[in-house]
């Protein structure tokens, strides 16, 4: 995908993302709306893709092998692909709901010291 722009027109091209935000104007919602179409569209390709009979093997990733060696100190490798991680909150009701469960799996599950929520049992 490529739009045209006058802001940095090398790295706008370069980057998907930086694409992605300026053709949804910057605004969140078309961004979240984007990225659910494209992610629906995706998953249901390679549905398609996978669940055909004609399926011979799976790609070997030399991103991901590439990754996992350097991760290991194997190789001084360093991913040049771009990531945009969005996150959220749930909502107050979906996390009094967790909490809730916490404490009731809290006596059952007995100790922990690492828990984030403080609640050790």
């Amino acid at each position: 995908m490529t739009i045209e722009t006058h802001q940095e027109p090398a790295l706008v091209q370069s980057n998907v993302f930086k694409q992605l935000i300026i053709a949804c104007e910057n605004d969140a919602e078309k961004v979240q709306q984007a990225f659910e179409k494209h992610r629906s569209a995706r998953n249901a390709k390679f549905k398609n893709l996978i669940l055909n009979p004609s399926f011979q093997q799976w790609q070997f990733d030399e991103i991901l092998h590439q990754v996992l060696e350097a991760k290991q100190g194997l190789t001084q490798y360093v991913d040049p692909r771009n990531n945009l991680s969005l996150w959220s909150r749930p909502p107050r009701h979906i996390r009094e709901l967790i909490d809730e469960i916490q404490q009731i799996l809290a006596p059952i599950a007995g100790p922990c010291e690492s828990c984030r929520f403080g609640h050790t049992g």
